[in-house]
């Protein structure tokens, strides 16, 4: 399983549109993998010992083919994670991620609450505040 740590990068990405369905966009030194949350399995949150949030799940099939490339290519680089217009992650690729299993460590409790129920809902991308 590969760990990815939270780092500080951020990215200008381009999302699903206000109201339409969440999707997870996986991006990295010019590549990306845009996955569907409902084609995640295995999906959990959990605060270790130590009080760091983690995150974890795993990708389909056909997405684990294109993310462990992704990873290989990105190995020790930051790889953003992005909901609704939203980095809500920018971990480190510690090493490549060959099983499909995504495990996110570190964060806020509400960047980590935001990232996990974006995952488990996959609810339209909400309109812009105000």
């Amino acid at each position: 399983m590969g760990l990815l740590f939270l780092g500080l990068a951020g990215a200008s990405v381009a999302l699903p549109a206000y109201g339409e369905p969440a999707s997870i966009l996986f991006q990295g030194d010019g590549a990306a993998l845009t996955v569907d949350p409902e084609t995640l399995d295995a999906l959990s949150r959990t605060v270790r010992k130590d009080g760091l949030n983690e995150v974890q799940f795993r990708l389909s099939v056909t997405d684990t083919k294109q993310f462990s490339q992704m990873t290989r290519a990105l190995e020790g680089q930051t790889l953003t994670i992005s909901v609704c217009r939203h980095v809500l992650a920018a971990p480190t690729v510690m090493v490549p991620i060959e099983d499909g299993t995504v495990l996110i460590t570190g964060g806020t409790d509400a960047a980590t609450n935001a990232l996990f129920d974006a995952l488990e809902n996959g609810t339209d991308c909400p309109g812009p505040a105000g």
